[in-house]
Order: structure tokens, then C-alpha cells, then sequence
């Protein structure tokens, strides 16, 4: 595509949060952790955006496949 200049996202501090999270616990990116249980690709994108799901029961699982508590993870909501 000539004259379209790609430009890679922003990554969140939530998204560094859920990185470091994937590192320490599993050893490997948060990204095969979180498809690994079943987490959507378009999921995994708005937390790379910094935009935690709205509903309790995906952040829950969301948690439980790093192995934290979603307070831990996303903060009092």
C-alpha cells in the first residue's frame, strides 16, 4: 500500500503489567498464555491498548490463566 505509513500500536502499562506477569509465571509471552486459554485475539489486543474487559468473568479468566488475582492484575474495579 503506497504512501501508508505503518505504525505499531502503543503498548498500555496493563499490557507491560500482564507481559511481566507471563514472563515471571509461565516463561513465556502473555500472548500464548492468554490464546492458550482461550482469551480472543481481539481480547488480547484491547489489553494491549490498555483496555481491560468490561465483563468480571472475562478478567477473572483472564487472571487465572497468568495464575494472579484480578485485583492484582486490573486494579480494584
Amino acid at each position: 500500500m503506497k504512501g501508508v505509513l505503518y505504525m505499531p500500536e502503543q503498548v498500555s502499562e496493563l499490557w507491560r503489567r500482564i507481559e511481566h506477569v507471563a514472563q515471571e509465571k509461565h516463561g513465556i509471552r502473555a500472548y500464548l498464555v492468554l490464546h492458550s486459554a482461550g482469551i480472543s485475539s481481539t481480547t488480547v489486543r484491547l489489553l494491549r491498548l490498555g483496555r481491560p474487559p468490561k465483563s468480571e468473568t472475562s478478567r477473572e479468566k483472564i487472571a487465572e490463566a497468568l495464575g494472579v488475582s484480578t485485583d492484582d492484575l486490573f486494579g480494584v474495579q
